[in-house]
């Protein structure tokens, strides 16, 4: 951060009416598919707070210029997702410790004061709640994870400690390499990198497997993976949760796979980062109903 943003204070947001609300929205490319902007203003309807929550949609190619106005821009938080949950690491003034054991930020506070920004990960938190409210296991088990991005990175932070053993699966396999190299000795070994298909087959059958990847997005996308990957019986997890039925969710499930998709993690994700920003409890019966009347529409 340059010496110029230092200090910067929050420009409230105002309406046409001359009343200042709160501003947040969520930072990403694409965002046609996200229900954060349903789910949480429902949350601050619900909570009674005056504030609006907005989409971010910013090409890669302007994502840096962005950031630097966002700073001036009186925003009081945002969530950032794909792709550029590491990409705001250099903007920010302080990494929780969350964050910083996830190499990767979802959540920015602003600072009412200074404006001054603070990441935070509330994937991790999210992934977990999703996970036990799957009744899905992962202490001890075979993990096949798809993708090496900062979706991953809280996938891997979150579970890491107690699985048995991470493959990772990435299109370019030197990014998982360096992804692996970032963890702390006792769980990089622990994580084996998947380089091609013979590969995969033989690291194989798998107990959970995980796609973090943005693959399943757009109605167009087909899944670039071997069906004996789902030789196994065990659980499927996609952090896709619009589309709610991905090709991925469709391949698990012929296969006899107990999958299910990202919302419950976006929910309570959400729910954290609501928290986060607000310093009150999420309405989160208000948020999943949100979610779910937005689903139903998609």
């Amino acid at each position: 951060m340059t010496d110029r943003m230092k200090g910067i204070p929050r420009r409230p947001w105002m309406d046409e009416s001359g009343m200042t609300s709160r501003l947040y929205g969520i930072l990403g490319h694409p965002l046609a598919h996200s229900l954060s902007p349903a789910m949480q203003n429902a949350a601050f309807a619900a909570a009674g707070i005056d504030a609006l929550y907005v989409p971010i949609a910013v090409s890669p190619d302007r994502i840096r210029a962005a950031l630097r106005g966002l700073k001036f821009s009186g925003f009081s938080g945002f969530n950032v997702t794909v792709p550029y949950k590491q990409t705001v690491l250099p903007f920010l003034d302080r990494v929780s410790p969350s964050a910083r054991a996830a190499g990767a930020v979802n959540t920015i506070v602003a600072d009412p004061k200074t404006g001054r920004w603070t990441g935070h990960n509330t994937d991790v938190y999210g992934f977990l709640e999703l996970l036990v409210r799957a009744r899905i296991s992962f202490a001890g088990k075979r993990i096949l994870l798809l993708g090496a991005g900062g979706a991953a990175r809280a996938v891997l932070s979150a579970i890491a400690s107690r699985s048995g053993s991470i493959m990772i699966r990435n299109r370019t396999p030197l990014r998982a390499v360096r992804l692996r190299a970032l963890q702390p000795s006792p769980i990089r070994q622990k994580i084996h990198i998947i380089r091609n298909d013979a590969n995969l087959a033989a690291s194989g059958p798998f107990d959970l497997i995980i796609n973090s990847t943005s693959v399943g997005l757009k109605s167009r996308d087909r899944l670039d993976l071997p069906s004996h990957v789902f030789d196994g019986a065990g659980a499927a997890v996609d952090l896709i949760y619009n589309p709610a039925v991905t090709p991925f969710i469709r391949a698990a499930r012929r296969a006899g796979y107990h999958a299910v998709n990202g919302v419950d993690m976006l929910l309570h994700q959400g729910a954290r980062a609501f928290e986060l920003w607000t310093r009150r409890p999420a309405p989160v019966a208000a948020m999943r109903r949100a979610l779910m009347e937005n689903l139903k529409r998609a």
